[in-house]
């Protein structure tokens, strides 16, 4: 996925897994809402600790500290904006909604 800023990201990633578990689910049901929520869990805890790390920096009065942590380490990059997602119409019986 390009790095289009991390909110986008996430918003497009969770558009694609909801679309997904919904198609995997037979459409809105109990099940298939919690497994968005579970698929999504487990990726989300990071980004948002990194996001609250940065909230933090940027309120701090040392200018110099709060710039170094403005840039996050290579390998949080790369675990944010490396996810490779498969086209949901090549799901089984995915219907041209979730295509």
């Amino acid at each position: 996925m390009l790095l289009t800023g991390q909110g986008l990201n996430t918003a497009l990633e969770d558009a694609y897994f909801l679309g997904r578990a919904l198609a995997e689910g037979g459409g809105i049901t109990d099940t298939a809402l919690q497994r968005f929520r579970s698929s999504r869990a487990e990726r989300m805890v990071p980004i948002i600790a990194r996001a609250n790390e940065q909230g933090q920096s940027v309120y701090r009065k040392d200018a110099e500290t709060a710039a170094a942590n403005l840039k996050p380490p290579q390998e949080y990059e790369d675990y944010c904006y490396g996810i490779e997602l498969e086209p949901l119409s090549r799901l089984a019986g995915a219907t041209s909604a979730v295509s």
